[in-house]
């Protein structure tokens, strides 16, 4: 059975790096032009093609973003801005304007090519056109339902690739002018002004209809889907895609974990049950009054609106009991932590912000200081907008490096060069030494060569099996033994990264 994808997004080098370490099969992201994400940390040449070299060591794969809509005169740069990227490997290119995906399929014949969410691909004749353009991969649509993508995948077999976390547009498809009319800044362009996320009211016949408080009639809650998981890979998608290139490092690596062992425990066909801890790490990570599967299973509905804020809310931890001057009594509905930051929001987008001092068990009467007291009453809900201890084992989390399981085996015989071989999945690589010598002193045993070869300190790689093969009483230095890891390391890493030529038509220099 084909393996689900897990995509998770990249919008700098640190958030690539948190989605592998944290098991993303694969990243998209965007490079100096062409993306739908102007206001991201996008990668310039040099850092998309460590990009590229990076994820391939780890057996992932790297989709970039050229899903701009593209003026004439822009599109003629597309194919060299494209062409190193091709050349180093890169596994893909996700397209919105069909000028653009011809250029692509003209120039570069062997590239997948992934029609986007903004390409607005809706109904079977839609897909149809993508596979006949030369596609490979349907982003459908997120107003489509499951049965409306089994629909599609059934009748053109293309991949099909659905965002299941993240943020939600209001309009369709992510096709918004409204930003571009508002706020002089084209989403369609990659400059999206989030107008979407502005208050608003909304009136009939001079009557507003809106009630107090309810002022962002536009901004839709964000996307979960760890409970539909088994839904959505029964009904046809194969990559399941986390939205957030402008979120940080912390956000990508927790969210790709939580969805990859999710993915996993499906995989592995035992029972299906989400463990709500894991929805609240999320919920605490980013939410904007909860959130929503989405128009998998409906249509639409008043419950996936963020009617209240647009921004996150956090959880709810507790209602006001008592104001005293500079003094605000709770009693804590979660356990909080010291660093916490507490939010109480007024009238107006206004709030009062609050930082835990301590840590109180759920339960616990809490007395904070503030200011700006004044307005708060008996009975306001407290949100928990920042977790420290969450934030914090996030970022430590991030500290730990990727690394690739290998097995090595060395064969040292006096008066022979020292070999190292190891193995990478079906890679086998096999490097030579230093001269070894016939033991003078104390000759090296099996546990010193074992454990100077497995010392990897900030390599890509790591050992879960070596063997030593020793003839007879040998000396060799140290320095020797770190020399043959090193190069073995780096012959490896040239196996790994080593591709067959890429074919590129040379139409777009004539």
């Amino acid at each position: 059975m084909k393996s689900t994808e897990v995509l998770a997004p990249a919008g700098s080098p640190e958030s690539l790096k948190a989605a592998v370490l944290n098991g993303a099969d694969a990243v998209y992201l965007g490079g100096s032009c062409y993306g739908a994400r102007a206001y991201a940390d996008n990668f310039d040449q040099k850092q998309l093609l460590w990009a590229i070299d990076y994820a391939h060591l780890f057996g992932r794969k790297v989709y970039l973003a050229v899903n701009t809509l593209m003026k004439q005169e822009e599109i003629s740069g597309l194919a060299g801005f494209l062409e190193p990227y091709y050349e180093r490997g890169l596994d893909g290119v996700i397209v919105q304007d069909l000028g653009a995906l011809s250029v692509i399929r003209r120039c570069f014949p062997g590239m997948e090519i992934h029609a986007s969410t903004q390409m607005t691909v809706t109904g079977i004749h839609g897909a149809r056109l993508v596979k006949e353009l030369g596609g490979s991969r349907v982003v459908p649509a997120r107003e489509l339902s499951l049965t409306e993508i089994q629909k599609i995948k059934k009748d053109t077999g293309l991949d099909m690739e659905c965002f299941v976390h993240g943020a939600l547009c209001y309009c369709y498809s992510g096709q918004c002018l409204m930003s571009s009319m508002l706020g002089g800044r084209s989403g369609n362009r990659g400059r999206c002004a989030g107008t979407c996320r502005l208050p608003f009211d909304l009136y009939e016949n001079g009557t507003k209809l809106n009630q107090r408080g309810q002022n962002y009639l536009l901004s839709p809650k964000d996307l979960c889907t760890i409970r539909e998981l088994p839904e959505l890979i029964g009904h046809g998608v194969d990559s399941l895609k986390i939205e957030g290139r402008m979120k940080q490092p912390e956000y990508v690596g927790t969210v790709t974990r939580i969805y990859r062992k999710y993915v996993d425990l499906y995989e592995s066909g035992q029972l299906y049950q989400v463990d709500e801890e894991d929805e609240k790490e999320l919920l605490e990570l980013f939410n904007r009054g909860g959130f929503t599967s989405g128009y998998y299973k409906k249509h639409n509905g008043r419950d996936m609106m963020s009617l209240y804020r647009p921004n996150h809310q956090g959880i709810f931890v507790g209602k006001v009991q008592s104001v005293q001057g500079r003094h605000i009594m709770f009693q804590a509905a979660e356990d909080l932590g010291k660093g916490d930051v507490l939010e109480i929001s007024l009238e107006r987008g206004e709030k009062v912000e609050l930082t835990s001092p301590d840590i109180w068990k759920k339960g616990d009467k809490v007395c904070l200081n503030g200011q700006k007291l004044k307005h708060l009453k008996p009975g306001m809900r407290i949100f928990r907008t920042k977790n420290q201890s969450l934030k914090d084992r996030a970022a430590e989390s991030l500290k730990k490096k990727s690394k690739e399981n290998i097995k090595g085996k060395i064969i040292i015989s006096p008066g022979k060069c020292a070999k190292l071989l190891i193995t990478s999945g079906e890679l086998e690589v096999e490097v030579p030494g230093a001269l070894a010598e016939p033991a003078r002193k104390r000759p090296l045993s099996k546990e010193d060569i074992i454990k100077h070869i497995t010392k990897t300190g900030e390599s890509d790689f790591i050992f879960t099996e070596l063997e030593a093969e020793i003839h007879g009483d040998i000396f060799l230095p140290v320095a020797a033994l770190k020399q043959l890891r090193r190069d073995a390391f780096e012959k490896l890493t040239e196996e790994i990264l080593k591709k067959k030529p890429q074919e590129t038509s040379r139409i777009f220099n004539s």
